[in-house]
């Protein structure tokens, strides 16, 4: 039998059980817990599928610091999932006969596509979803076409990414490496569908004819990969907490006139902040004396009903989505920032006009 559970980030957990009871993720990390004791755990970011041996236990993840790599060394292992497949992002080469699981970008910002190539200018990424035959460990091999010099960043959405230095005159099919040592990066894919996001971190022009997951089972063959094939060589992408627990969207302006307009903040909070106090702060009231803070509703908030009395709010299944509207807010620039418990986002700032 097995369970699901969705994680924030890919790293450790500590998890406890109300039950004896063993685990075993997709990952082919194991854990054996006796009731109330608390061991560590290795999930990726997103969902989960754990073996169990009792599906009536009751687990609790607790999420920790740094992705929780000052435990890594605690978590058992098991078998590293390599795989034997390759995907391919794009066109694949003429003279390769392996597999070929062609799959094009859904989105992104700053790319231009000329038939089999794509451009990403500097700053700009392509986000692709891939179809993969089988899950496990994949190694990432892009086909680079041009003389520019830049760094590429490639993260996928189970948690783990992976960059590559170019110096100009580098050509073909390139495999991504630790910086300054000979390391293979990895990344951990579900089977089915994954989101990959590949992104120009330099300053020149990315060209890519195609792009490779390339399979991991392959490289068994070389001494010196061997001991890379393992979770320890996927890089983790560094958990937000802020951005975890509440997405933010920039303020917009809407109904403006000369002197006053309605101000729109857009938000919603993860499912384990939805009972703590939100909203959004400006950085100062309307005297410039102080900030200025508003709150956003919950579920059993109680409210005046603007008759002497009070009523109790009540939501109908609400996932965290909230609207903060402001009217006839002066002219002028605006700066304020999204909060919840004691997180908050970075300033931002809308003008009115």
């Amino acid at each position: 039998p097995a369970i699901t559970y969705t994680a924030p980030y890919a790293g450790v957990y500590r998890v406890t059980s109300d039950k004896a009871v063993t685990l075993t993720n997709e990952t082919g990390h194991t854990v054996t817990l006796a009731a109330g004791t608390p061991d560590y755990f290795y999930l990726i970011k997103g969902q989960n599928t754990i073996a169990t041996t009792d599906t009536t236990a009751s687990l609790t993840f607790s999420r920790l610091d740094n992705n929780g790599l000052a435990y890594l060394e605690q978590v058992n292992p098991g078998t590293a999932p390599l795989t034997d497949a390759h995907v391919y992002l794009g066109p694949k080469d003429d003279n390769d006969t392996s597999d070929n699981i062609v799959n094009h970008f859904v989105s992104g910002s700053g790319y231009t596509e000329y038939g089999q190539l794509y451009q990403i200018a500097a700053g700009g990424y392509i986000t692709l979803q891939v179809t993969v035959p089988q899950a496990g460990i994949y190694y990432l091999s892009p086909q680079l076409n041009d003389n520019s010099a830049y760094t590429l960043k490639v993260e996928t959405d189970t948690g783990h990414y992976g960059e590559y230095i170019k110096t100009s005159g580098q050509w073909g099919w390139v495999h991504f490496h630790e910086a300054g040592t000979s390391d293979l990066e990895l990344a951990y894919l579900r089977a089915g569908t994954n989101t990959i996001t590949i992104k120009n971190m330099g300053n020149g022009v990315v060209t890519i004819r195609s792009f490779r997951l390339s399979k991991s089972a392959e490289l068994t063959s070389y001494s010196q990969y061997v001991d890379q094939l393992n979770l320890a060589n996927c890089k983790l992408v560094p958990f937000d907490p802020v951005s975890y627990a509440i997405t933010s969207t920039v303020a917009t302006v809407s109904n403006v006139t000369a002197e006053t307009g309605d101000i729109s903040l857009v938000g919603r909070l993860a499912a384990d902040y939805m009972d703590q106090n939100y909203g959004v702060q400006f950085s100062t009231n309307k005297d410039g004396t102080r900030p200025q803070t508003y709150y956003g509703a919950k579920p059993g908030d109680t409210v005046s009903n603007g008759a002497g009395g009070t009523q109790v709010f009540t939501f109908d299944g609400w996932d965290g989505s909230f609207e903060i509207i402001l009217q006839n807010v002066s002219a002028g620039v605006k700066s304020f920032q999204y909060f919840v418990g004691s997180l908050s986002t970075a300033e931002n700032s809308v003008s009115v006009e």
